[in-house]
């Protein structure tokens, strides 16, 4: 019952955020609205700074920094009417960030990972976007980064892409209109 309480308490806590635009959120991707709608969303802070100063959980994580700040751009292009928002989990917890839909079709996948200098971390990055893939039929993949810049090709199983690394600050840069 405390349980029951304290998730009413967070989600109302969470609703109040939204309509004082502290924060936003992200559904999880399904083709099925009814699985949208069933899932947990990602909750995005609409500005870093006050993400810091008022100590959200990710403040001292400059990977989670960073993926808020490619959350707020692109919130700003949802916000406008040129793309859906989402995010992916694959039945094995497999994660990407941001999926973009226009229109009827996904276009795009956006990875996001502060620092990709170990290769575990980058083949589960690029294992995650390869899945994401294949389940999606999207071609247009990019793992946003801190410094790497230039286009590889990644194999995982059957499965290989082309993939988009680029420093966060270049797509920041071109994506701001």
């Amino acid at each position: 019952m405390l349980r029951d309480i304290a998730l009413l308490q967070k989600r109302e806590l969470e609703s109040r955020f939204q309509e004082a635009y502290l924060v936003f959120s992200l559904p999880r991707f399904s083709f099925k609205v009814k699985d949208q709608a069933g899932h947990n969303k990602k909750i995005y802070c609409t500005d870093n700074g006050l993400a810091v100063s008022a100590g959200f959980r990710f403040s001292g994580d400059k990977g989670a920094l960073y993926e808020n700040l490619v959350a707020v751009a692109l919130k700003k292009e949802e916000s406008a009417g040129r793309i859906s928002l989402f995010y992916w989990r694959s039945l094995q917890n497999e994660e990407v960030d941001f999926i973009i839909k226009e229109g009827l079709h996904v276009t795009r996948l956006i990875q996001v990972c502060s620092d990709i200098s170990n290769p575990k971390t980058l083949k589960r990055e690029m294992r995650a976007l390869i899945k994401a893939s294949q389940e999606l039929h999207c071609d247009e993949l990019l793992l946003l980064n801190n410094r790497v810049d230039r286009t590889e090709t990644f194999r995982w199983q059957d499965a290989e892409r082309p993939i988009r690394l680029m420093p966060l600050w270049q797509w920041l840069e071109t994506s701001a209109h």
